[in-house]
């Protein structure tokens, strides 16, 4: 292993067998996504539905913003962006699962103001919420620790997870979540 055959004590249990696959190159890609995946669907469960009622909360604010106005400007996403942080002040639950969940929404209203060349369509924006809060979790959880193990961000395996989730993957995940 690359880092002399130590687990890294932040990473949590669930994602040490992938984590030493990848290190060690004795699985393929295919075989680690499958695990992280299996180790993936079990993490969103110990985390419970918090999340999953902040994303619904968060994509409520969202689409009546959409619908009392067409076109949002910059004090609309202000405004969205405190009444997400008010949701979460309000809400009780682990800090760390409310910052996911957070991070997750904030992220769709960047997306929205600056647009970065991608169409967002929130015409669905509860599943786009959850999609981006699965992406979260699993950046916070295994892939950020991945990059403090590799040199550089170009030597950090890639695993079909992040951001395009396949659809397969997100009809087995998404309704343990919710």
């Amino acid at each position: 292993m690359p880092d002399g055959d130590i687990v890294h004590s932040r990473l949590r249990r669930l994602y040490q067998k992938p984590y030493k696959w990848l290190c060690e190159g004795k699985a393929t890609s295919d075989d680690c996504a499958r695990v992280v995946l299996e180790s993936f669907k079990k993490d969103l469960i110990q985390k419970g539905d918090l999340p999953v009622k902040l994303c619904q909360g968060m994509a409520g604010i969202l689409d009546q913003a959409i619908t009392a106005s067409n076109e949002l400007g910059a004090q609309d996403y202000a405004s969205l962006s405190m009444k997400f942080d008010r949701l979460i002040e309000r809400s009780d639950g682990r800090p760390d699962l409310k910052k996911l969940a957070l991070d997750a929404g904030k992220s769709i209203l960047h997306d929205l103001r600056y647009d970065h060349g991608q169409q967002i369509d929130v015409s669905n924006a509860l599943g786009l919420m959850i999609q981006r809060y699965m992406n979260e979790v699993y950046a916070s959880e295994f892939k950020a620790i991945l990059r403090t193990v590799f040199e550089t961000e170009a030597e950090t395996p890639i695993l079909p997870l992040a951001f395009d989730l396949p659809e397969e993957a997100k009809t087995r995940i998404l309704p343990l979540a919710i």
